[in-house]
C-alpha cells in the first residue's frame, strides 16, 4: 500500500496524477493508494492530529524556551497557512532549543507520544486497518 498525503496530487509534475497511477497499478488504485488527509479535507498527515495533541506533545517534547506552555491556539493559528507542517517545524525549532531536526523527526516524536489507540487519528486507524487487510 502507498500512502501519500493528499497534497502530493496536486503538484506541479506529480507523479501522483490518476493516470500514472492507473499505469503502475493496473486500476487497482484505489485499492493500494491512499492520500492522507483527503477525507477530512486536510492536505497532509500532521494535520489530522488535533490542536490538543500536538500541544500536549510540544510541551513535553518541545519545551519553549520562554518557559511558557504552549496553546492549543498556537497550532490552530498555523492551520490556516498553505503547508501546515512546515508551520509547526517552524514554530517548534524557533521557539524551543530541543525543537524537532525535521519532519521525519517532528512526526517520529508526536507519533511516539501517542499513549493510546484511540489517539491515532481514524483515518489512519482505517490505512493501517485496510492494509492489514490486503496483506493477507
Amino acid at each position: 500500500m502507498l500512502v501519500v498525503n493528499a497534497d502530493s496530487r496536486r503538484l506541479p509534475r506529480s507523479i501522483f496524477k490518476e493516470a500514472h497511477l492507473n499505469t503502475i497499478f493496473a486500476g487497482r488504485q484505489a485499492e493500494v493508494v491512499k492520500f492522507v488527509g483527503e477525507a477530512d479535507d486536510v492536505d497532509e498527515l500532521e494535520a489530522l492530529f488535533t490542536n490538543d495533541q500536538w500541544t500536549t506533545a510540544a510541551d513535553d517534547l518541545w519545551p519553549r524556551t520562554d518557559g511558557q506552555p504552549w496553546a492549543p491556539q498556537d497550532f490552530e493559528a498555523l492551520r490556516d497557512t498553505s503547508k501546515f507542517s512546515h508551520g509547526v517545524q517552524t514554530t517548534l525549532q524557533e521557539a524551543s532549543e530541543s525543537g524537532p531536526g525535521g519532519k521525519p523527526d517532528m512526526m517520529y516524536r508526536l507519533a511516539k507520544s501517542l499513549t493510546s489507540a484511540d489517539q491515532v487519528p481514524h483515518q489512519l486507524r482505517t490505512v493501517f486497518s485496510e492494509a492489514r487487510m490486503l496483506a493477507g
